[in-house]
């Protein structure tokens, strides 16, 4: 199994993702090379490397042909809370093609992380560029929003048609709530939104999955902790009130006693159960 780093364009701007291929898949850097041109240009600057990665999960056996296709929504802002590497793993070892942005203004690069603003946008194109591999069922890629990632892939969930299921794991549900509960985070939001909830609660009710709710196109499922101190386990208790105010199917993975961040024998085993719910065949 192989993960590469890659250079896709949103909105024009460069950003930098990771793309996890299982080994079901033949494929090679090149060949990633020329279907990032196909879609972008000979000349748009699109990259693609090989990452060093730690020695991966135990593949379980998966069926010939297109696989299914997973895009990650990373928790945290900049450098903190980055896409984790033995979670793509985890994935791929299920034969799971993942895709995992890290968003505009990562790193040095062009233009700013908005925390569910225009940084959507990376998002939705991350979406539709898994869909066109040709390895991957396009009928069959999910969306998965981590923290704050959920305001993201819910986001997602909400624009564009065709997303086969859509994952809220340890996810943001209302935003002004992480105002209150997070003083390590104010300033930063007050920074990225101009203001705080009470001041523009506008900003702060675009990024609530639970306030947009109703316009989410797919099945939902939710997964958290019950110990959870950086995104409360009220936050998967108010997005489930959303969605069945709304009337949208979701499914809740609750774990007991556990925070933010399981440990990683529970982490596979949570993700394992994730993906039989998500991919289970009809």
């Amino acid at each position: 199994m192989t993960i590469y780093q890659l250079t896709y364009l949103s909105e024009e701007l460069p950003v930098r993702a990771y793309l996890g291929i299982p080994d079901h898949v033949q494929i090679c850097p090149n060949d990633i090379l020329i279907l990032l041109r196909a879609r972008y240009g000979a000349h748009s600057g699109v990259t693609v490397e090989v990452v060093p990665t730690p020695a991966p999960a135990t593949a379980v056996p998966v069926r010939p042909g297109p696989l299914p296709g997973l895009v990650y929504c990373r928790g945290g802002i900049g450098r903190v809370g980055m896409a984790k590497l033995d979670w793509i793993h985890d994935f791929m070892a299920h034969g799971v093609v993942v895709m995992a942005p890290w968003y505009r203004g990562t790193y040095g690069g062009p233009g700013s992380d908005e925390f569910g603003g225009a940084d959507c946008e990376d998002v939705n194109e991350a979406f539709r560029l898994v869909r066109s591999l040709p390895f991957v069922q396009p009928d069959r890629v999910a969306a998965l929003g981590f923290s704050r990632g959920a305001i993201n892939a819910a986001r997602l969930a909400a624009t564009l048609p065709g997303v086969h299921h859509l994952i809220l794991w340890g996810g943001v549900a209302d935003l002004a709530w992480t105002y209150e509960e997070r003083v390590d985070l104010r300033r930063m939001l007050r920074r990225v939104l101009g203001k705080s909830p009470m001041r523009r609660p506008e900003a702060y009710a675009s990024r609530s999955p639970a306030h947009f709710a109703q316009a989410i196109r797919c099945p939902v499922l939710i997964v958290h902790g019950t110990e959870d101190v950086q995104v409360p386990y009220r936050h998967a208790e108010r997005m489930c009130e959303a969605l069945q105010r709304a009337h949208r199917p979701f499914a809740l993975h609750t774990y007991s006693g556990y925070g933010h961040h399981l440990p990683p024998a529970v982490r596979r085993l949570a993700i394992r159960r994730m993906l039989e719910h998500v991919f289970q065949d009809p």
